[in-house]
This record gives structure tokens, sequence and C-alpha cells, in this order.
């Protein structure tokens, strides 16, 4: 400042509040009389005091910059050419408080602003003695413990999420439409078997979107939006095909404090509360209580209704996705709750009817638990995967809530990279996420048992070779393979898996892509590729051209997995095996489960009518925008996308083999040979009678 007058801090701040109350009058003076400078030294007293816009410059000093710009100077005068005078334009304004201390409304103000991340809105003000008012919200998460709350960042109301301002432009939301277009037009294997089978147009709902928001700009939330997309990709019903929401909805689970799992007494199924996320939020709803209405909904019709909103492709997928989520929801990929809260009808141990209301809440997991997770679904193995992304997050989740032991157990291997034994009685394994191995004693016979919770893998070799090795530890008669809840993985870690089942010579599902000009560029880019070790499209591009020419939608068919790879693995003799299934299976297990239907390698139990029909090769927006960039050019259908926002689509289609040659498998499935319905004691005692039965199937083989 050009002017050194001896002020008070107090007389200072007076005299500031009087001129901000007072800027349109001094606005007016400015433009009847001008600038007036003093000179340093002045008495305050003799001083009127004046507006100095930030766009005019003081005669002996500049408050700009001034570049040359076109033979001119920035940084002009732009109080001749405004339309408007100031005086005009300018309302009275209240000082700010000097210091955070001074002014009690910081915090909140600072909570509107859309660039800051919400723990830093949200656990900042503690640092000064301060706290936005968060009080429901502890009350509502008094019950939780440490180690759940650790795998957050923070935890707040469904409302409070409802608030969340994202970052997206409308230039952003465009992008990600148009890149959805081309994805789906040009990329997705199945568009023409979902607008047969379900009546779904993406392409124009899409169309239709774009235009709405550029003709009434800001008509849509940012949340709003998002969920335009994913119902749009839900239409689809494809669990492959999907849209992966960006910061900051991305780390967001919604969550009630419990979980519901299925069960039959005789033919009724029951739905009972296995678990709690820490301590029973009442004295009566606890462990074992049986629910009969979810916001006055009989609970098998509220679950039926919340499957309708995910993309299951088949009425026992849609339905076990519906129960699976109802009480976790991964915001990145499914809708949020509409109701803030969930009143639940349900019978205590006494069968006395009682209710209980318990609110929604959002946790913003802890980037640790999801980084751990993301490497697997980042890594090169996307070139083989066949996955269903949604029901590993959800697990994933699950696993943070109610089995946080296990997460530590997992990270704890990957530093050390020792066998580790999850849980008593089961054997030591080096892929602690992925197997649960165990001896059934089943009168005086043996069998071994082995769940398989994911084929994901970076290193297909070393997890079927840990995968024989297990076997290899229990010698028994007979296997029984559990692949329920299994979201596929990587499609050779499978297919090798049948391999050391059989003596037989396994046939591995040949793949299929859609005939588009993407595809043709993609196979003449990679045949093989010189960019990422692994991918040759060879056989492909053998036959694309002439399968365009016929107009044929589909290319040939041709395997991911070399049949001379499969050698490596083939056992030396049959073993006698069960599988068991259920509609949560998808991707490269339902290829596992169809290759062991179709090679006749055992007998199928499913708890489910059918898997979750889920056959495709599965590659990110992010993975096709790479392979289709050449040296030193831009890829000439993708864009990138903003904050972290992907898509996923399913770019083979599967076909099986064996007596079901040619058919495809999405949409389709594997059914079982019999359907086994979970009991109580299977809830509550590990598969008990499940088990049981499977055992007295492979007593009964031959």
């Amino acid at each position: 400042n050009p002017v050194t007058i001896d002020l008070s801090y107090k007389e200072a701040r007076e005299k500031l509040e009087e001129g901000m109350r007072n800027l349109p009058d001094l606005a007016k003076q400015q433009s009847d009389v001008g600038l007036v400078y003093g000179s340093q030294g002045t008495s305050y007293s003799n001083y009127t005091w004046h507006i100095l816009p930030d766009h005019e410059d003081h005669p002996d000093s500049s408050q700009r910059h001034h570049l040359p710009y076109e033979s001119e100077m920035t940084g002009g005068d732009f109080l001749d050419q405004a339309a408007v005078p100031l005086c005009d334009i300018l309302e009275p304004m209240e000082l700010d408080q000097p210091t955070i201390s001074d002014d009690s409304l910081y915090f909140k103000k600072l909570a509107v602003q859309k660039n800051l991340p919400e723990y830093i809105k949200l656990k900042l003000p503690k640092f000064y003695g301060q706290e936005i008012d968060l009080s429901d919200i502890e009350s509502q998460t008094k019950n939780l413990t440490n180690l759940v709350r650790s795998n957050f960042n923070f935890i707040q109301s469904l409302p409070a999420f409802y608030q969340t301002h994202g970052y997206l432009s409308l230039q952003d939301r465009l992008t990600i439409i148009d890149q959805a277009t081309v994805l789906l037009e040009q990329a997705y294997v199945h568009l023409h078997l979902k607008r047969a089978m379900h009546a779904s147009d993406p392409k124009e709902q899409l169309r239709i979107l774009r235009n709405r928001i550029q003709e009434e700009d800001n008509c849509f939330s940012e949340i709003e939006f998002h969920k335009e997309i994913i119902r749009i990709f839900n239409s689809l019903r494809d669990l492959h095909t999907t849209y992966y929401l960006p910061a900051p909805f991305s780390d967001k689970v919604a969550f009630l404090p419990f979980f519901i799992e299925e069960y039959f007494d005789g033919n009724e199924a029951r739905y009972i509360v296995s678990k709690f996320i820490g301590k029973p939020p009442s004295l009566h709803f606890r462990e074992k209580v049986i629910i009969t209405h979810w916001n006055n909904i009989p609970i098998r019709r509220a679950i039926m209704l919340n499957g309708e909103r995910f993309a299951g492709s088949n009425p026992a997928a849609r339905f076990a996705r519906g129960l699976d989520s109802m009480t976790f929801r991964p915001l990145a990929m499914i809708l949020p709750p509409e109701e803030e809260s969930v009143t639940v009808e349900y019978k205590d141990i006494g069968t006395w009817k009682r209710r209980i209301t318990i609110p929604w809440l959002v946790g913003s997991i802890h980037s640790s638990r999801i980084s751990t997770f993301e490497k697997t679904s980042i890594s090169n193995f996307q070139l083989f995967s066949g996955y269903d992304y949604l029901t590993h997050l959800v697990h994933h989740i699950k696993k943070c809530f109610f089995a946080t032991e296990v997460v530590n157990i997992e990270q704890s291997f990957l530093k050390n990279r020792k066998p580790v034994q999850v849980a008593a009685n089961y054997e030591s394994t080096s892929f602690p996420g992925h197997f649960r191995a165990k001896m059934i004693n089943h009168g005086d016979k043996s069998f071994a048992y082995i769940r398989i919770f994911s084929f994901a893998t970076n290193d297909p070799v070393d997890f079927v070779k840990e995968f024989i090795r297990l076997i290899e530890q229990m010698p028994a008669k007979g296997l029984i393979l559990d692949v329920r809840n299994n979201g596929g993985g990587n499609i050779l870690a499978a297919e090798w898996m049948l391999q050391v089942l059989t003596d037989k010579q396994i046939v591995p599902q040949p793949e299929q892509f859609i005939n588009t000009p993407l595809v043709e560029e993609l196979c003449r880019l990679h045949s093989p590729s010189n960019i990422v070790e692994g991918l040759d499209l060879t056989d492909w591009q053998k036959t694309i051209k002439e399968m365009i020419k016929t107009g044929s939608i589909y290319s040939l068919g041709y395997p991911i997995t070399s049949p001379d790879s499969l050698k490596t693995f083939r056992a030396e003799k049959q073993l006698k095996l069960v599988l068991i299934t259920d509609a949560l299976c998808y991707s490269a297990a339902d290829i596992f489960a169809a290759g062991f239907h179709d090679h006749e390698l055992g007998r199928i139990i499913g708890t489910s009518e059918n898997t979750g029909a889920g056959g495709a090769n599965v590659w990110t927006h992010a993975l096709l925008h790479h392979l289709t960039r050449e040296a030193g050019k831009q890829s000439k259908y993708f864009r990138s996308l903003p904050y972290g926002s992907n898509f996923r689509v399913a770019i083979r289609r599967t076909l099986r083999v064996g007596s079901n040659t040619g058919i495809p498998l999405e949409d389709l499935g594997v059914k079982p040979d019999l359907i086994h319905h979970m009991t109580k004691d299977d809830l509550l005692y590990e598969n008990k009678d499940l088990i049981f039965e499977a055992c007295n199937v492979l007593i009964q083989m031959q």
C-alpha cells in the first residue's frame, strides 16, 4: 500500500466494515470524482476512502500483469468497457471474520465448496476446536467397532451424501456420453442380443440424454446425471458392461449395519439377519431374527424389486443381486437408495413381531483398502479377464465390514509372501483371498473341499500351481469344488484349472468379436501387439475383413486359452468331482462351470436355478484407449474420461463346446443337475447340509 496510516486494528476493522456496507455509494463517488491518492504519513483524519478496483493500476505500480498480445498489452482499462456502471452492480457486503476461531460459520461455508475432498470438510474443523454438527451421524455409528471404522475416511448420512457436489462440467458430461456411445456402437459384442432379448436401445437413450443436458443446462445435479448413465447401462442386463463413477463418488458405499441371507424351511423361503457390523442397534433386533417386511413390503417382494435395479441376465441372477445388495451398495456402480431409512418388520427369537427403523449411512472407503483391491483390476490380466467387477467390489466391502481380520491377513501376505491359514481347520495357502481348502469326514470316507472365491489373478500360472498343491495336500477319493459368489477373473486360470481336474483333453471355449471398424482396427494393430505383451489377435484378423463383407454380425470364434498351454496342466487321472454353483457365479466362473458341464467332469449342485449367465472377455475403456493409439498419434475412437470415471465392456463373447457347441453362454448360463435349497444350518454352521449332500452325491457316483 503506497499510503502508511497509523491505525489501530479495531479502527481499521470498523472502517472496513463501514466501507463494505457502503460499497454502492463508494462506487458512485468513484465514478463522479475519480480516484484520490495521498502521500505517506498523512493523518488518517484527512483522508476520504475510495474503491480501488483490481483491474485498475496505481500510477506508480501495477496490481496485475501486463503481457504483450497481438501488439497490445493485456490488462488494459476494463472499467471504460463495462456495459453497466460499477455502482449499479455492487451490493453491500459483510466483512469476513479475520481468523477461523472468530468465525463460527467458517467450516459450514467451507463445506459447500466443490473443490475440496469431503474428509477435509468433515475432519479439518476438529483441529480448530470446532465441528460441523454431525451429532446424528455420531449417534448412528456409535455401535460400529474401531476396526470397522478404520476402513473408512468418514461416515455420513444419506441426506448429507445427496448434497455432494461433483466436479463435472457440461463438457465432461458430454465426453462421458460420447465415449459411452462409441463403446456400445463399436465394441460391445452383445448389443444385438440385448436388443432382441431385453428390448434395450442404449444408443438412442444416450442421444436423448445428450440433447437434454445441452438444451436444459444444469437440469441435472451431478448425482442425477450419474443415475441416468447407470440406468441406461443397467437396461442391457449385462454385468460386464458397466459404468464406473468418477470422484468423489467412486469410493462411497451406502450401507445398513446388518447382513441378510436366505434359507429354506421346507419349501418356504425365510430371510435371516446373519451378521451385524458392530453391536446390534437394539435389544431385540439381533442375529437370527427373521425379517418379514421391508418398508411395509413383504421381504421377498422387496428383494425382487431391488433386483430389478440391477443388470442380472436372468431372474435367478437378478434376485441374487437384489438380496446381495439389500444392505450394501457400492455407489461407484449401484444407484443409491432413494429412502433415507428402512423400516424392518421382524420376528424375534420368541416369535414376537417387532419393527425397527434404521437410517442408511454412506461411508468413504479408506484409499488403502481400495488401492489394494484395485491392483488386480488395472493390470494386464484385463486382456484375458472375464469378471463381474460389481460382485468383486461388494464382496471386498463385506470383508471390510465382517472379516476385517481376513483383509489384514491378506495384506500381511502381500508383504511377507508366506502361506497363511485364514481360519481354523483350513489348509494354509499362498492365495488367502482366493482359496479355502479343508478335508471333510463323511462317515468312514474323506473328501476334499475347496472354496474358490475368485479367479482374479495377475499370475495364473502360480494360481493354478497353488490349486494343484492344495489338491495334493488333501489325498481323497473325491473333490467338492465350490464357486458360489465367484464373480470370475482370469479366463486362463479358469480353463487351466479345468484341465487340472481331468485326464481328458479340455477344449477351450472360443470367443467372437463383433464386426465393426473399431474391431478391424484393433486386429490390424495387434496381430501380434508391439505394445502389450501377450496380446495376439492374428487369428481374428485373418478372417474379420471377409466376415464384414458378408454382413455377418460376428467374427469367427477362436479360444483365448491356447490348446498347447493346457497340456502342461493335464491330470494323470480323473477324480470324482462335484461342483457347487449359484446365481452369483459369473464370467470366468460361468466359463469354468460351462466347461465342467460340457466335458462331463462331474455333477453340478446349484443353490440357485442358474448361474449368473455372463460369458465374455471384458476390457475397460482405458485399455481400449491405449490399444487404439498408434505410435505418436491420438486414438481415432477414444478420449480420456474425467476424474477417474471408466467403462467396462464385453468385447468378445464366449461360445460353449461339446454337446452345446456354438451356443452362447451370455444370458443362458449353466443349469445345475440338482438344486439344494440352503437351510438354516447351512447359514449358521458353514454350509453343513450343503456339504453333506455333496458328499452323498460323490458316494453315488461311479
